[in-house]
């Protein structure tokens, strides 16, 4: 049984994958070039993807906060998504 503060081999390996990340570069993208999804969508590296269809892509986060964490996003850029998912059809099942 674990104990708090005990992590699996798989936990510990991606927390020695873990970096820091660096706001002032964040930033300087965020400022001066293209959003960090649009820029992996047009081939950038840096991300592991883990899903891709025509839409959508998903990708393991390189900052991420709980071991296995996925961003989902669409390919094409949306500036404000909640405006736009209010405008969005509903997702059916």
């Amino acid at each position: 049984m674990l104990t708090p503060g005990d992590q699996t081999e798989e936990e510990s390996l991606v927390a020695a994958d873990r970096r820091p990340m660096d706001l002032d570069a964040y930033e300087a993208r965020v400022r001066n070039g293209p959003c960090f999804i649009c820029a992996f969508v047009a081939g950038e590296p840096g991300h592991v993807t883990v899903y891709e269809d025509d839409q959508h892509i998903a990708f393991l986060d390189r900052y991420p906060t709980v071991p296995g964490k996925v961003l989902v996003a669409p390919k094409t850029h949306i500036e404000h998504a909640p405006s736009a998912t209010l405008r969005s059809p509903p997702i059916s099942r």
